[in-house]
């Protein structure tokens, strides 16, 4: 039996129940309540304990640590990490600092650490365990699953928000060089097909997918079900190689139990 194919296709992807429609006239503030939506229906498949932990960590900076962003690895805004201590686990969001202040941009980044990472991180250790979860989650091939299974959420994310409210965002952000940044992300993942988005092309070579897991991400009943209402799927054009920037929205940093 392929273990390891099967432990992938136990992890819940998290997928809207319904699109997330922005209109030309919404303002800051209700793309900002459309997101707190999208996330509620993101984590409605978890486990009710689940939920109610990712509504916290969501909601109450607490649990979410500001950073310098060269504390950070190159290119990445936001990561996520779980520590154990006496058998139990805890779930931590570091953020560059400077995206604190980007209201919608906050919240992609919350949807995408808490909601998704978190999120199958979190059910995972419930369902199995904090042991087998720990060991799971080192694995060093599950990153590219990890990844790809918030790609179709997030690419919604991004297409259904206007340039122009980014736009607003990016003017709050008083480092040039994370200003910068967030527009060139940004303008890239909007040029990016879902398929190349999906391959994990706006990703270094190290992080994408090859062929045969993409192609097996396809194949899961739930995501087959997803695209073939999304239209955006007709969207094939590869992005040029020379564009290609290290996007890094998390990375998972699981610690064994010392």
């Amino acid at each position: 039996m392929d273990t390891k194919k099967t432990f992938y296709e136990e992890l819940l992807v998290p997928l809207p129940s319904k699109p997330l429609v922005i209109g030309d006239a919404d303002t800051q503030d209700v793309v900002c309540q459309k997101l707190d939506d999208f996330f509620d229906d993101l984590i409605r498949d978890y486990a009710p304990n689940t939920q109610k932990i990712l509504r916290e960590m969501y909601h109450e900076y607490f649990w979410i640590y500001p950073v310098k962003p060269t504390s950070l690895d190159e290119g990445m805004l936001a990561t996520w990490y779980m520590t154990v201590d006496d058998g139990n686990a805890s779930f931590r969001m570091k953020v560059n600092e400077d995206m604190v202040d980007c209201p919608v941009t906050f919240r992609w980044l919350k949807i995408h650490e808490i909601a998704a990472h978190i999120g199958q991180a979190a059910e995972r250790v419930s369902q199995v365990g904090i042991d087998k979860a720990v060991k799971e989650f080192n694995d060093e091939d599950l990153n590219g699953f990890l990844e790809q299974s918030v790609t179709l959420a997030e690419k919604m994310i991004i297409d259904a928000i206007p340039m122009r409210i980014f736009d607003m965002d990016i003017d709050c952000i008083q480092n040039p060089s994370s200003r910068d940044f967030l527009r060139l992300a940004v303008k890239q993942l909007k040029d990016t097909s879902l398929q190349d988005y999906t391959r994990l092309k706006h990703r270094p070579d190290e992080d994408r997918v090859n062929e045969e897991g993409h192609a097996r991400f396809f194949q899961r009943a739930d995501v087959a079900a997803f695209i073939s209402g999304y239209p955006a799927l007709t969207q094939v054009d590869s992005i040029p190689e020379q564009h290609v920037i290290s996007v890094k929205a998390a990375s998972p940093k699981v610690f064994k139990p010392r």
